[in-house]
């Protein structure tokens, strides 16, 4: 056996360990346990005797964006308002729940049912029309009233609702006739580039695509540089089921624009889902319809160049392809920019998705041309929980979010686009500036719950014959039928539903506006509850009577459609 001197350092080490050092680290253990629990308990401690504490208030916003930026900039506008607010001699504390997107449509519903709902909470997954008409105070009681942080700015004095740059027209809940959220963001759609690989393939001076021809170009020369240089699994585009339809149904939105505006028979000069299945159950187009074709042989020209089984993938394993440097592009949202720019080793811009000009000799002649983002959705819209404690604080914290200053400090430090009018952006969001000139896109075929459904199960034959869509039409065309009756029944019941829920308020203003209060009374009728704010049941800058003839006209224009598709889906079924 070796004495001590003679064991080498790593052998004095070893019995060490055996000796002493085992019950040493336990012990390290331990006390590092302790420790993190002694944290545990201060900071519940530190929070239930914050929540108890009258005097503060406390706001709880939810929201599924776990996207870089998003909660530093509500963080930042938490923060300032806080601030203001103390300055008022108003404790005020604003807490974010982010909740992952994958579980957010479970949790929604579990923390509506269950009473237990923050303040303000992200309206998407699991927001039907019943769960908002049930669990959620609509804004019109305060849209009207000017926002008070946009004093002494280029706002002063607007109504709030005029402050947004779409009017609030994506706001609006046209079967709830009303509007149950406000937008603090809009969404653009980009193709993102590795500059440094565009260069390194195709030079310094190649300019960017401007229209379909020129975009395949460069997805078929990235190919055949791919190959002349051993680099065979490069590819032009990082495609999954999240990503490729921000491609491939803009080209076939393009080549439908012209058959969506046959389909309208209201003539508002939009694409319209109810229209477009009417369209197609009376007979006047179908799959086989050279514009549907069309915009399929586009779909399919584009699909080759993402990689194979993009339909199985999800948004993260494009975004790992881009990244890792396995494709040239990927399409994606303004909401995904600072993501992608913090993650990607290399530089990254951007262009919007080319789509064929009228000019173009064998698709221009079904198009109208490039596709309008002056409408383009506002987002991020948070709901009001009807039954939060501080009802007002959170629409007051809304107005703030809202505001010009508070737009421009949240687009600071989320790099997200505002969706206040004028309000300032930084240099690197002005390539996702909404682009104002063009023409309205055409349908996808997704136009409800059923047909979308049916064109998930059968998209994989579009990748599959990429030379041929008949396999894809003859698959989806028996059940199409059945999918889009199925869709207009829901939807003509959603629209019964609305109809029959305005019949209260509508008694509740005839009767205000003609036996209540006096004619013109603008004043706010508060209504005290227990362990609630005072809140506004008024809208704050007009009357009973001019709400009263608002409801009527949208009433009866909800009534006409309902009874024009129910008489059309009563003949169909004959």
């Amino acid at each position: 056996m070796k004495s001590h001197e003679s064991l080498s350092l790593i052998e004095r080490l070893c019995l060490w360990y055996e000796v002493r050092g085992e019950r040493i680290l336990n012990l390290c253990g331990f006390a590092l346990l302790g420790i993190c629990f002694a944290i545990a308990t201060w900071r519940i401690i530190m929070r239930t005797a914050a929540d108890a504490d009258p005097s503060v208030v406390t706001i709880r916003i939810a929201h599924w964006n776990l996207e870089a930026g998003v909660r530093e900039g509500l963080e930042a506008v938490a923060r300032e308002y806080e601030k203001i607010c103390a300055a008022r001699g108003k404790k005020v504390r604003i807490e974010q729940i982010p909740v992952p997107e994958q579980v957010y449509a479970n949790w929604f519903i579990t923390q509506l049912v269950g009473g237990t709902a923050p303040d303000l909470i992200s309206i998407g997954y699991g927001s039907t029309d019943e769960r908002l008409a049930r669990f959620f105070q609509p804004f019109s009681a305060y849209i009207d009233a000017p926002n008070p942080y946009n004093a002494g700015t280029p706002l002063d004095g607007l109504p709030w609702r005029d402050t947004f740059i779409d009017g609030l027209q994506s706001a609006y809940r046209q079967e709830l006739l009303d509007y149950y959220t406000l937008p603090y963001t809009m969404l653009t759609t980009r193709v993102y580039y590795n500059k440094a690989m565009y260069r390194e393939m195709f030079g310094p001076n190649r300019p960017l695509p401007k229209n379909y021809e020129e975009f395949i170009a460069l997805c078929a020369d990235t190919v055949a540089w791919a190959k002349a240089h051993g680099k065979p699994g490069l590819l032009p585009i990082a495609g999954s089921k999240y990503n490729a339809p921000m491609i491939t149904g803009r080209l076939l939105g393009s080549q439908t624009q012209k058959l969506s505006r046959r389909n309208n028979r209201n003539l508002t000069l939009a694409n319209v889902a109810e229209e477009n299945m009417l369209a197609y159950l009376r007979g006047e187009w179908d799959l086989n319809t050279p514009d549907v074709v069309s915009g399929f042989e586009l779909m399919q020209t584009m699909i080759q160049y993402m990689q194979p089984g993009f339909v199985q993938l999800q948004r993260e394993d494009a975004m790992l392809n881009f990244v890792q440097q396995h494709s040239l592009m990927i399409a994606s949202g303004a909401w995904d920019r600072t993501s992608i720019e913090q993650e990607s080793p290399f530089p990254v811009e951007v262009f919007r998705v080319p789509v064929p000009t009228p000019e173009d000799p064998k698709f221009g002649k079904f198009t109208y041309g490039a596709l309008a983002e002056a409408n383009s959705p506002g987002n991020g819209g948070f709901g009001l929980n009807r039954e939060s404690p501080h009802l007002e604080t959170a629409v007051d914290f809304y107005r703030y979010l809202t505001s010009l200053p508070g737009s421009e400090l949240f687009t600071q430090y989320s790099g997200w686009l505002p969706s206040i009018v004028g309000a300032r952006i930084t240099p690197g969001l002005e390539p996702f500036r909404p682009e104002l000139g063009g023409f309205p896109a055409g349908t996808d075929m997704n136009n409800g719950t059923e047909s979308k459904r049916l064109w998930d199960r059968n998209f994989y034959l579009l990748a599959k014959t990429p030379e041929d869509s008949g396999p894809f039409r003859r698959s989806m065309g028996p059940d199409m039928r059945s999918a889009y009756l199925e869709d207009l029944r829901l939807i003509a019941r959603g629209r019964w539903r609305s109809i029959t829920r305005m019949d209260t308020p509508l008694a509740a203003f005839w009767w205000r506006s003609g036996r209540g209060a006096a004619p013109g009374n603008k004043g706010v009728v508060e209504e005290n509850r227990p362990g609630a704010e005072a809140q506004s049941r008024r809208r704050p800058g007009g009357s009973d009577a001019e709400k009263l003839g608002e409801l009527i006209e949208s009433q009866n224009a909800q009534e006409s459609l309902w009874y024009r598709y129910r008489k059309e889906l009563a003949e169909m079924k004959k």
